[in-house]
């Protein structure tokens, strides 16, 4: 009994550890725990129970990973698969980017001018590879690159 006191509260150690730095997502936190050898269950309630102190929590970690990610050039498509790999579902995403109100194509614009200053694309070519970058690398959808490359 002592033994597995023990070993939550080390648990919760290294939680609140990671927790200082930034917010982490349960499967974050789970995910780290199990590299360091600790068993699922033991994880599962240490992790239970910083969320319901409010220590731990997925809308925070959305918020932070969401408005971070805009600050460095990345769309909506991109944002919400990196999130879906952490854990988090997309419903509380759509909710997070519904409450931030994030202009979408004003982001895209300044990641378009940071890159490309405001040159216009010189052939079909060259546009067909900006194109792919914003789409494939940055992850903005081909509603908000067309409004874009209207405004330029």
């Amino acid at each position: 009994m002592q033994q597995r006191k023990l070993k939550l509260n080390e648990i919760h150690d290294i939680c609140l550890r990671l927790l200082s730095r930034r917010e982490h997502s349960r499967r974050e936190l789970t995910y780290k725990l199990l590299q360091r050898g600790h068993q699922e269950n033991e994880i599962e309630w240490v992790v239970n129970a910083l969320t319901d102190q409010g220590l731990q929590s997925e809308r925070r970690f959305t918020e932070q990973f969401v408005l971070n990610r805009v600050d460095k050039g990345y769309g909506p498509r991109r944002i919400g698969h990196e999130l879906q790999e952490k854990g988090i579902d997309r419903l509380l995403f759509e909710e997070v980017v519904g409450e931030e109100n994030i202009d979408w194509v004003d982001a895209l614009k300044k990641i378009y001018r940071r890159k490309y200053r405001e040159a216009l694309p010189k052939s079909p070519e060259e546009k067909q590879k900006r194109w792919r970058f914003l789409y494939q690398q940055r992850g903005f959808t081909p509603e908000q690159i067309q409004a874009v490359f209207d405004l330029i």
